[in-house]
């Protein structure tokens, strides 16, 4: 720090250029890590996130089914990383007498760097890309299946499941496939 004196006497008080070049290159240093940091955060939150709204929006479905006493159908668009409902209802709330009269929702998009890597029916039928459609019967069963979000960079993914019988949602970190049943599975 410099004091330069004044007319007066008294000593005026500044900083150098050298100082105020380290304090500004200790703040550039401060604000690359926090980015850095940042980046590696929050694709982890969006994959998270995604995967709890998608299981969130497939357990409100079933439990419109049964409410309702209708059957609710959610299509995913594998090749476009979105998803949709569709309703048994027109746009006046009335029954829908065809499968075009259905009111459907505008496309739910997965947040950037998610894709939806695939949906798995049944016992084991992958489905990499296209359009997927899902029903939910009015007892809030559906076809069992499980859908893998995938976080591109760094690669890190997600399973929701959808039991068949119940229509039970739950998901978990990884790529879980269905095992095969064997004799463990059930109680002695």
């Amino acid at each position: 720090m410099v004091r330069r004196a004044k007319a007066g006497g008294r000593a005026e008080r500044g900083l150098t250029l050298i100082e105020l070049s380290t304090v500004i290159v200790i703040l550039a240093l401060v604000v690359t890590v926090a980015t850095a940091y940042l980046d590696e955060t929050l694709p982890s939150s969006r994959l998270e996130a995604a995967a709890r709204s998608l299981a969130s929006e497939i357990d409100s479905l079933r439990t419109f089914s049964i409410a309702q006493g209708q059957t609710y159908r959610i299509e995913y668009d594998v090749s476009n990383a979105r998803y949709r409902t569709v309703s048994p209802f027109k746009a006046d709330g009335r029954l829908a007498e065809t499968a075009e009269d259905r009111l459907t929702q505008d496309w739910n998009l997965l947040p950037q760097g998610v894709v939806l890597e695939d949906v798995v029916l049944g016992a084991g039928e992958r489905v990499p890309e296209g359009i997927v459609t899902v029903e939910f019967s009015p007892l809030g069963s559906s076809v069992e299946h499980r859908v893998h979000l995938k976080r591109l960079r760094p690669e890190r993914r997600f399973t929701i499941s959808v039991a068949g019988l119940t229509g039970q949602v739950r998901f978990v970190e990884g790529y879980e496939e269905r095992g095969e049943v064997t004799e463990d599975d059930f109680p002695k």
